[in-house]
């Protein structure tokens, strides 16, 4: 239904509730000759609002007039829903961003970590794409703190791990060594650390 529109579309464009137990005498009841057909005495119904923002409207018609404890409890309902809605609509978006960034690291040309700041440096993240680049699966790096300077070649782990304190001066700190990847070979990495 249209913002605007009929009953409920008054409704969300009012962002307003309505309330009637005189179905028959309101004037915003469109279709009064169903109502009195069903039996039907009082509507209710509510915007669903988060902020600034109207998600829809939550309405019901009774066949007895609704009392002030029941227009209360139909109120803290459509809070409630309107909670629900917002939840989702956030859960969905994140779920979202979430597939995007995955994608995005998965299918960069470079592997992208963060390790931790001090002790072994091992890895508290590692993107998917560890495996086509190195040779690797992610949770070998995760698993295993000094796996990846296993793999550093011998002649350049000293170097590299003398240099480290550089990214904390610095903020940043660019080095390049060869990695043993897994077919045997050594590769030369290009890393730079923020």
């Amino acid at each position: 239904i249209p913002v605007g529109k009929f009953k409920i579309g008054l409704i969300a464009q009012k962002r307003r509730p309505h309330l009637t137990n005189s179905v028959q005498e309101d004037s915003r009841i469109s279709n009064k000759k169903w109502a009195k057909k069903q039996g039907m005495v009082a509507f209710a119904g509510y915007p669903l609002i988060v902020g600034n923002q109207v998600l829809g409207v939550v309405a019901l018609f009774a066949r007895q007039s609704l009392t002030k404890s029941a227009l209360q409890a139909l109120a803290f309902i459509a809070n409630e829903i309107s909670l629900g809605i917002k939840r989702k609509q956030a859960e969905e978006a994140l779920r979202l961003a979430q597939e995007r960034l995955q994608y995005l690291l998965s299918h960069s040309p470079g592997v992208i970590y963060s390790s931790k700041a001090s002790g072994d440096y091992g890895a508290t993240f590692i993107s998917q794409n560890a495996a086509q680049v190195m040779g690797y699966e992610p949770e070998e790096f995760l698993q295993d703190s000094g796996f990846w300077a296993s793999k550093v070649n011998p002649e350049d782990i000293e170097h590299i791990l003398t240099n480290l304190t550089c990214v904390f001066e610095q903020g940043y700190h660019t080095h390049e060594y060869r990695f043993l990847h897994k077919d045997g070979t050594y590769r030369w990495v290009h890393d730079d650390l923020r």
